[in-house]
Order: C-alpha cells, then structure tokens, then sequence
C-alpha cells in the first residue's frame, strides 16, 4: 500500500501503483536519490553534434585512455622483438577505443600464445641440434660406410658450411632458418663451398677389408690420406 504521502499528490498522479513500493515519503525519496546517482553513472553516446570534449568525457567514463602509453601492458618475458608489437597493440587498442582494462586481458592472451610458441620453438630447436650429429652422419652413411671416413667426413663438411657462412656473412641468416642444422643443406653447401677450395671433398671407400686404427676401422682410401690415428 502507498504511504499517506501520496494524498499530496495531484489527482492525475495519485493513483499511480508505482508508489505502492514506496511505504513512507523517507523510501520515495531514497528511491529518488538511487536514481539520479545510476543517471550519473550512465554512459550516454556522443550525438553527431558532439563537441570534442564531450566525446573525451563520454571515453573517460568507459575507462579508454588518452594515449596508447596509459596502457598496461608489458614485453617481460617475451622475446626482443616483441617490443614492436606491443607499440603496435597500443597503437590498434586506442584506435579500437579498448578500455584499459580490455586491453590488457587482451594482451594476457597474445603475450601468452607468444610465450608459449617460444618454449616451443625453444624445445624444438633444442632437439635439432642434440639430433644433428646423428640425421648428417646418417645422411652420409650411404658414401661413407666405414665410420671414421664418415666421421671425418662430416666434420669436413661442418667447416666448410661455416668457411661459407663466414664468408657470405649470412651465420644469422642460415641459423634463424635452422639451415645450419638440416643435413642437406650443410652438405650441398659443403660441397660447393669445397669448389673454392684445393682438392676435392673427400669420397669414402666402399668399406670392404677395413684396417684396424686406435680410433675404429680404416680403409686403404682413408689411410692414405690421413694416416692411421
């Protein structure tokens, strides 16, 4: 029931069931005063008319910054070339109008997925170089049966790699590919790379009757050249 407040009322309004949730005029007007502080608090949208400062109040009111340096974002633990995207982040999250707080749980995401496919890649890289040894000298297995020639052979091969990378200045170039960690590669350079070079690369023998050395097997071929050891 309505409070006897609304006997003050104007007849039109008087019979408002509305005021029936309001008890006493001290309820009515808590009611009124609720009101008006969640009107405060409504975010309205700039009309096309809008001044400058209204659009940068109707923006302080949803929380977006002034500049893309108020974002709280950070590189830790990313690598160093993640710096360039996280201008760029800041740069597309104010032009998106993001919030401070939307940005950065967007950015909690990306940094992760980005911390993530580095362990990987770390993990992965870590396994080509600990497989390395082995997939080149299975790679020369087939021309080099016996396993001194093929050891000493793919030693030969490793710095004849470097004699190009070195020469070429391309190290960074082949390392960031992983080009210096597949066989192939490292022996078709080796082989070219000993075109440059007097003499030609080593051919292993075909492994028959193989002489006793202090390190293994050797040929008749290897001994020749190299001695036993």
């Amino acid at each position: 029931m309505p409070g006897e407040y609304v006997a003050q009322f104007a007849p039109e309004i008087r019979d408002n069931p509305a005021w029936a949730e309001h008890g006493t005029i001290t309820d009515l007007g808590k009611a009124y005063l609720s009101l008006k502080d969640a009107q405060s608090k409504a975010i309205t949208l700039p009309t096309e008319n809008a001044t400058p400062e209204q659009v940068r109040a109707f923006y302080d009111k949803l929380g977006v910054p002034k500049a893309p340096t108020e974002y709280d974002v950070s590189t830790d633990g990313l690598p160093e070339d993640a710096k360039a995207l996280e201008q760029m982040f800041r740069d597309n999250a104010l032009k998106a109008g993001l919030t401070k707080g939307q940005a950065k749980k967007q950015w909690e995401l990306l940094s992760g997925v980005i911390k993530t496919g580095t362990e990987q890649h770390k993990t992965q890289q870590d396994a080509l170089k600990q497989t390395f040894p082995a997939r080149l000298a299975s790679a020369l297995d087939k021309d080099y049966p016996v396993k001194a020639e093929r050891d000493q052979a793919a030693t030969e091969a490793q710095n004849l790699f470097k004699a190009f990378a070195d020469r070429t200045g391309l190290t960074k170039a082949l390392e960031a590919g992983n080009l210096h960690l597949d066989p192939a590669v490292v022996l078709a350079i080796a082989k070219d790379e000993k075109t440059r070079q007097p003499g030609e690369f080593q051919r292993g023998s075909d492994g028959k009757a193989p002489q006793q050395g202090t390190m293994g097997h050797y040929s008749a071929e290897f001994i020749a050249k190299y001695g036993k050891k």
